[in-house]
């Protein structure tokens, strides 16, 4: 899907995310994949934390996952 899909239909107020992405230059054959943190401020505005966007052609939501679900098995 692709990032505006994702903001606009699938990322909730007040939640974080772990995105999985793929993003390419028009002219590159190949994606490049990284796992980016989607960020959602006390105005619950989301913002990434890493600046990746590059001006690129293709960006593609591969999958995601809050990250409070990634942490649900921990217990002191």
């Amino acid at each position: 899907m692709t990032v505006d899909d994702f903001l606009n239909n699938h990322a909730e107020p007040f939640h974080d995310y772990i995105v999985r992405l793929c993003y390419r230059y028009g002219h590159d054959e190949y994606f490049h994949f990284s796992n980016e943190v989607l960020y959602s401020g006390s105005d619950d505005k989301h913002t990434w934390l890493n600046d990746w966007d590059e001006g690129y052609t293709e960006v593609f939501v591969i999958d995601f996952v809050d990250i409070d679900d990634m942490f649900i098995g921990f217990k002191k």
